[in-house]
């Protein structure tokens, strides 16, 4: 997570894989993320983080959560690739 030049990292985990499964689960008060294997489709929680650090007042002109596929080598050259073939977003329905 980025707040202006703050930076978070909520969890890391290594992947034995180079394929896998990312889902998000969000509520009002926080969302937690989760990573399977493609072969089993059973999830392990990654970490949640709280929605409170997205409110206006914390991020400072905040307009609205955005999902979407993000890769990046931290700053660090890198030749690696990431490449996606599906995503799809789910509402809950309340």
């Amino acid at each position: 997570m980025r707040l202006g030049s703050l930076s978070y990292i909520a969890a890391e985990q290594a992947v034995d894989d180079n394929k896998i499964l990312l889902k998000i689960m969000g509520t009002p008060s926080q969302y937690s993320f989760y990573f399977a294997d493609p072969k089993t489709q059973k999830y392990s929680e990654l970490g949640k983080l709280d929605t409170r650090y997205l409110s206006t007042e914390v991020a400072g002109g905040f307009t609205g959560v955005m999902i979407g596929l993000y890769a990046s080598s931290n700053g660090k050259p890198s030749e690696a690739k990431a490449y996606y073939d599906w995503f799809e977003y789910q509402a809950n329905e309340r």
